[in-house]
């Protein structure tokens, strides 16, 4: 068989976050599109196009407050690349 992989040690994040109660409620009102997916799905009925959009809207909104955007490739963020952290963000 192949060999074994080590896992990876991530450093441990200890700094709380202080989030504002505007950007909670923004959250709480984008995050009912994803409870009304698991609705949705549970009783085997099909998303709407609606619900696709609000998820996007809050993967904008999470990736903005958190500072995450798409990898660059050749200097450009690329919409198909992974998600990486806005400070890590280098073409490698």
């Amino acid at each position: 068989m192949g060999e074994v992989m080590e896992k990876k040690t991530l450093p441990t994040i200890t700094k709380a976050w202080t989030i504002s109660h505007e950007d909670r409620v923004k959250l709480l009102e984008r995050l009912q599109c994803l409870q009304h997916i698991e609705q949705t799905t549970s009783e085997h009925c099909p998303l709407d196009y609606d619900d696709i959009c609000k998820a996007v809207t809050l993967l904008h909104t999470i990736c903005n407050m958190f500072g995450y955007e798409n990898k660059k490739e050749n200097g450009v963020k690329s919409f198909y690349a992974d998600l990486v952290l806005k400070e890590e963000n280098e073409d490698g």
